[in-house]
């Protein structure tokens, strides 16, 4: 069994290394795993859209919600965590931690938009 982890790790470490040794396939392996897993949630982004958001193409206009842009960035960042500890034992911290990343600043989203949304409706009533 110690023979089979020891192979799983020299495969996990070669995988790693040839994603982050090559730029065009890491940012499409990092492009591609944040527009499927954000289309699963229902983000509108194209992968074009995606992609010019993640690796600043500015070549590309984006018209997306802010929430849509926090993410793909989180998206990118958890991902970059994972190959970065993919030798590390998965475990609950290492969860919680990714956790973290992929929801980092929509709370903030959905906090502003509530308090904002408050101000407007007092705002109409007020001048009703």
């Amino acid at each position: 069994m110690q023979d089979a982890n020891h192979k799983d790790r020299s495969v996990s470490i070669r995988v790693k290394e040839f994603i982050l040794d090559n730029q065009k396939y890491f940012e499409d392996y990092i492009t591609r795993s944040a527009y499927h897993s954000n289309r699963i949630e229902g983000n509108t982004l194209s992968y074009a859209e995606t992609y010019a958001i993640l690796f600043n193409d500015n070549s590309f206009s984006v018209n997306a919600k802010p929430r849509e842009i926090y993410e793909a960035i989180n998206h990118k960042y958890a991902l970059s965590y994972v190959l970065e500890h993919s030798e590390n034992q998965l475990d609950q911290q290492m969860i919680k931690d990714i956790g973290i990343m992929i929801n980092k600043n929509i709370s903030d989203i959905n906090i502003i938009s509530s308090s904002f949304l408050s101000l407007f409706v007092n705002a109409l009533s007020a001048n009703i």
